[in-house]
């Protein structure tokens, strides 16, 4: 397998900016770190439940796109994850950011935290991306898409 040199870079940049950064096995590592590998418990939820109940729930937390590299920290009890995105190997799609934010909500409103970075092609120049104001433009534009179609319709259009 030949390396590519500028994915290298980036690889060894971000993996010098972030202790612990990794690229494979994201949704094993949330699994763990959010305690659905323990039967009977979730970290996060803080309470005992059945193994079905624990199934259904990671089934519908299980993130349903792959980062370009992950870091998951937990502190005091809550877990992030933080998502790093190299922007110029893997371009942001609008459907990854979507998926992105809406993970997010979930894992938020059980108490964890996620965050997403974007870089450039080396691994430099690190930004975050504010995933609630996000959250807040699709559902505003989902409202409005909402009441433009029932105002469609009543008015016979």
């Amino acid at each position: 397998m030949r390396i590519n040199f500028i994915q290298a870079t980036a690889d060894f940049n971000l993996r010098g900016l972030k202790p612990g950064i990794k690229k494979n096995n994201f949704p094993e590592e949330v699994k763990e770190a959010l305690g659905f590998d323990k039967p009977g418990k979730s970290k996060q939820k803080q309470e005992e439940s059945s193994d079905d109940e624990d199934f259904d729930a990671w089934r519908d937390l299980r993130p349903n796109f792959r980062p370009d590299y992950f870091c998951i920290e937990t502190i005091e009890e809550v877990v992030t994850v933080s998502i790093y995105e190299v922007e110029d190997t893997h371009p942001l799609t609008s459907s990854k950011i979507r998926a992105i934010v809406e993970w997010w909500f979930d894992l938020d409103s059980m108490g964890a935290d996620v965050k997403l970075f974007v870089t450039d092609r080396y691994g430099l120049n690190v930004r975050e991306i504010k995933l609630e104001p996000l959250w807040l433009v699709f559902t505003r534009h989902e409202y409005n898409e909402e009441t433009r179609q029932r105002k469609a319709i009543a008015n016979g259009d």
